[in-house]
C-alpha cells in the first residue's frame, strides 16, 4: 500500500519576500526619454527593484498553482526568482549610494530575503558598521527584531554582541543578547550571549525569546540553563518557553540512538509533563507554544513506539477507499512525500 501526500510549495511563499523593512513608499521611477534608462532617486530605484522581485515571485506562484502535472510544476519552478541574484543587485544599489539611507534598506532586504551567499556577507558588514555600531540600542534591537532570517552572518552577530557588552546597562542590551542567541545558532557569540542572559538577566521577562531559541540546541549547558529559568524566573511567559524548550530537549534525547529503555521512559515521561505545563498551566501566557505543545503531546501519547496507530482513511493508488485498520495484523509501510 502506498499513500501519496502532496504538499504545496505555495506555503513556502505565503509572505511576499519583497516587503523589506522601511520599504520606501514611492512611485516607481520613470523612464529617461533620452537614454532609455530609469532615473529617479535612490529610494525610487530601491522601490522599483523590490517591485520587480515581488512581481517575479507572483508570476512564479501563479504558474505553480496552475500546474496540474509534475512536468508543469517543474516548468513553473524555472520561473522562481533567485533571491541571491536579486541580493547582488540590491548590494550594487547600496554600494553606489553609500551614505544614503537606501543603502541600509537594501542591506536589510538582502539579510531578510537572501541570508546566504556573498551578498549577505556584504550586507552584514554594512549593517554592522553603519547601523549596529552607530544607532541607539533600542533602534538596533527594534529593526533587527524584524529581520526574517533563521541564522545571521557571523559578522553581524559578533557586532551585535560587542555592542550589547559595551552598553550592558541599557535595557535594550537584553533584547540584543536574546537576538544573538536566536540568530547565532551555537556560534561563539551566541554561547557568550546565552551565558550572560542566564547569569545576569535570569529574572528578565525578555528571556522568553532566548528560551525558545534553545529549543533545538544541542549544547550541554542548555538543560541547566532552562531548568534555572523554570526555577528562578518569575514570568509565566518565560516559564512556558523554558518548559517547552526543555521538553523538546528531553524528547530528542529519548529518541536518540543507544539510549537505555529505562532512560527513554524517564525522559519521555518528564517531557510529557513539561509539555502539559505549557498546554495547561501556562496556557494563558504561552502564545503559539500552547498549540505546538498540544501537537507534541498527541505525538507522545499516540505515535510513539508501542502505541496503537491512529486511524487513517484515504484512497489507495488505484483510487479505492481504504482504512489502516483493514490491514491490522499485517506489516504496513506508509510512505508520505511531497514537493517543496
Amino acid at each position: 500500500m502506498r499513500r501519496y501526500v502532496g504538499a504545496g510549495l505555495a506555503l513556502l511563499w505565503a509572505v511576499p519576500l519583497a516587503l523589506a523593512l522601511d520599504e520606501p513608499k514611492q512611485d516607481p521611477p520613470k523612464a529617461d526619454q533620452a537614454s532609455g534608462k530609469k532615473d529617479g532617486t535612490p529610494k525610487q530605484q530601491y522601490q522599483a527593484l523590490a517591485a520587480e522581485f515581488n512581481q517575479a515571485n507572483q508570476d512564479f506562484m501563479k504558474a505553480y498553482q496552475a500546474a496540474k502535472t509534475d512536468d508543469a510544476r517543474q516548468e513553473a519552478l524555472t520561473k522562481r526568482p533567485n533571491p541571491v541574484q536579486f541580493g547582488g543587485r540590491f548590494m550594487e544599489l547600496a554600494e553606489k549610494n553609500a551614505g544614503d539611507p537606501v543603502a541600509l534598506d537594501a542591506a536589510f532586504w538582502v539579510l531578510s530575503n537572501a541570508p546566504s551567499g556573498a551578498p549577505s556577507q556584504k550586507a552584514a558588514d554594512l549593517v554592522a558598521k553603519e547601523f549596529v555600531a552607530k544607532e541607539k540600542l533600542g533602534t538596533v534591537a527594534g529593526r533587527l527584531g524584524g529581520l526574517r532570517m533563521f541564522r545571521a552572518p557571523a559578522a553581524l552577530t559578533e557586532a551585535v554582541m560587542e555592542r550589547a557588552e559595551k552598553e550592558a546597562n541599557d535595557p535594550a542590551a537584553v533584547d540584543l543578547l536574546a537576538w544573538v542567541v536566536a540568530k547565532g545558532a551555537g556560534s561563539p557569540a551566541a554561547n557568550t550571549a546565552t551565558d550572560k542572559l542566564f547569569s545576569d538577566h535570569i529574572k528578565s521577562e525578555k528571556l522568553a525569546a532566548a528560551c525558545q531559541a534553545l529549543a533545538s540546541s544541542r549544547s550541554p549547558s542548555v538543560e541547566a540553563n532552562l531548568r534555572k529559568a523554570l526555577d528562578q524566573n518569575p514570568h509565566a511567559k518565560v516559564k512556558a518557553a523554558a518548559a517547552f524548550a526543555l521538553g523538546n530537549a528531553l524528547k530528542s534525547r529519548a529518541e536518540g540512538r543507544g539510549a537505555k529503555k529505562e532512560d527513554i521512559e524517564k525522559w519521555s515521561k518528564e517531557a510529557e509533563e513539561l509539555f502539559t505545563q505549557v498546554a495547561e498551566k501556562f496556557a494563558a501566557d504561552a502564545g503559539a507554544l500552547k498549540g505546538q505543545a498540544e501537537q507534541v503531546l498527541f505525538e507522545l501519547r499516540n505515535l510513539g513506539i508501542g502505541k496503537t496507530a491512529p486511524e487513517i482513511t484515504a484512497e489507495d493508488t488505484d483510487g479505492k477507499p481504504m482504512k489502516l485498520t483493514d490491514y491490522r495484523g499485517k506489516v504496513v509501510m506508509l510512505d508520505f512525500w511531497g514537493f517543496w
